[in-house]
């Protein structure tokens, strides 16, 4: 697991994806359990458990879905361009792969220390005059 206890999700980006509103009620709520799966482990965004794709079968038993419904449904999901695939094969969520590597950067970012305007370094910005 990732270790990713929460994630920003917005709700109003949810109910105004037109390409997912395109989508069953019911091929919805399987992309809301693969969203879980992407978001719980590595990489995040992937649903992928240890780095690997997942067959339908697997798929089926991780979101509850029967498998018998499982491909209809992400065919439509597929088709409805609500998720894409790798060159792999692995389903992944544009969207949570965006936010998690600008959260990457945040983060770095922010090991450096702080806003650098504000830096005691007077080498780097010069004083103000007035």
């Amino acid at each position: 697991m990732s270790g990713t206890v929460w994630s920003k999700f917005f709700w109003a980006d949810w109910e105004s994806d037109p390409n997912l509103r395109l989508c069953s009620l019911a091929a919805q709520g399987l992309w809301m359990r693969l969203l879980c799966v992407a978001a719980a482990h590595e990489p995040i965004g992937y649903v992928a458990v240890a780095g690997k794709g997942l067959d339908e079968s697997a798929l089926a038993r991780l979101t509850g879905c029967p498998e018998a419904e499982l491909a209809g449904l992400l065919g439509e999901l597929e088709r409805n361009r609500v998720f894409s695939r790798d060159r792999h094969g692995r389903i992944y969520s544009r969207r949570m792969i965006a936010d998690a590597r600008k959260a990457r950067l945040a983060r770095r970012n922010g090991l450096k220390g702080g806003n650098p305007s504000l830096s005691n370094d007077s080498a780097k910005s010069p004083r103000d005059k007035g």
